[in-house]
């Protein structure tokens, strides 16, 4: 199944996608009408979870597109299909490596999803002005750096993606206890 985006959901020209399958699967996006195209390919978890990044920028208006699974050869029915309207905008990054309220280090790794060839940059609430971390976004979507020292205690973070001729929409903040890990 196809879980998200759902119908009718505004997107980015490079958007990210998730779903459920069988474990194990392949599962491939393509555009409804155009079987020979693949837009996003990946497999299905041990748990039964996908998740998969547009590979090609799309042009801004309706895509109406359908998702398969194969395994050992033996292709499923398409998944329902959706239609997103694709705007030419920047949504907010995803941060995937740590939970809200988590116990961090003063210096720590965070990753996540974003817009391929992004840069994403994370600020101390209220100071946009100075980064405590930025990341090239990969190719196939994801992201990595490492904080600046933070100070020890309750912290609020946020951030958002750039392009060169884009600035992304803002990250929900996450609130973190820095403490010292010793």
């Amino acid at each position: 199944t196809l879980n998200n985006p759902v119908e009718g959901a505004n997107v980015g020209t490079r958007f990210w996608m998730s779903g459920q399958g069988m474990p194990g699967a392949v599962i491939k996006v393509q555009k409804n009408g155009d079987h020979s195209t693949i837009y996003a390919e990946t497999l299905v978890d041990a748990y039964g979870h996908w998740k998969a990044c547009i590979t090609q920028t799309l042009p801004v208006g309706d895509f109406k597109f359908g998702a398969k699974q194969s395994m050992d050869g033996v292709d499923s029915l398409y998944f329902q299909n959706v239609t997103v309207q694709v705007k030419d905008d920047l949504p907010a990054p995803i941060l995937e490596s740590h939970s809200k309220g988590e116990q961090i280090a003063p210096v720590t790794l965070l990753k996540g999803r974003g817009h391929p060839r992004a840069t994403v940059f994370l600020y101390m609430s209220g100071d946009s002005n100075n980064p405590l971390a930025s990341a090239n976004v990969t190719e196939d979507g994801y992201w990595e750096c490492v904080t600046k020292p933070l100070p020890l205690g309750n912290i609020r973070m946020g951030g958002r993606q750039m392009l060169p001729s884009i600035v992304g929409l803002w990250m929900n903040e996450f609130t973190f206890q820095v403490v010292n890990a010793g």
